[in-house]
């Protein structure tokens, strides 16, 4: 049974079927059994449709050994509430998503809120130090 709905789900991303994510993840026992199956369907498309316009901000920046580094972020404010707005769809929908997950989630917020309050003008994205760590670790 979980195996099929998750094929289903997989089909169904990659035609981007919006519906048939919602079935499938009604098949899995992911959601209640009372779910309005079009609505969580249209609330899926929503989703996908504001991730889809999440743009990147690409920067090259030279390194301190003359070579030139490409770095991609994204604007804090966009990802916070695209998370929002998933937890949002799982709970109007009766979504069941892992203990971990909400965890997870709670966690990047408050990241977020301390890293406003204690540097608000700190983009980790683009800042020197990360970037010199990220090279280290590659």
């Amino acid at each position: 049974k979980t195996f099929k709905a998750v094929s289903e789900l997989s089909s169904s991303m990659a035609m981007n079927d919006y519906q048939g994510m919602a079935e499938a993840l009604l098949n899995m026992g992911a959601t209640d059994a009372d779910v309005d199956v079009k609505k969580f369907g249209r609330d899926i498309e929503q989703v996908m449709m504001d991730m889809a316009r999440v743009q990147p901000n690409v920067a090259a920046v030279g390194m301190s050994d003359g070579s030139v580094q490409g770095v991609m972020s994204f604007d804090e404010d966009e990802v916070t509430n695209m998370l929002l707005k998933i937890v949002s769809v799982t709970e109007d929908n009766g979504l069941k998503l892992p203990r971990e997950f909400g965890l997870l989630v709670k966690q990047s917020l408050y990241f977020d809120r301390y890293l406003k309050i204690l540097a608000p003008g700190l983009d980790i994205g683009s800042d020197t130090r990360m970037i010199a760590l990220e090279a280290e670790v590659v």
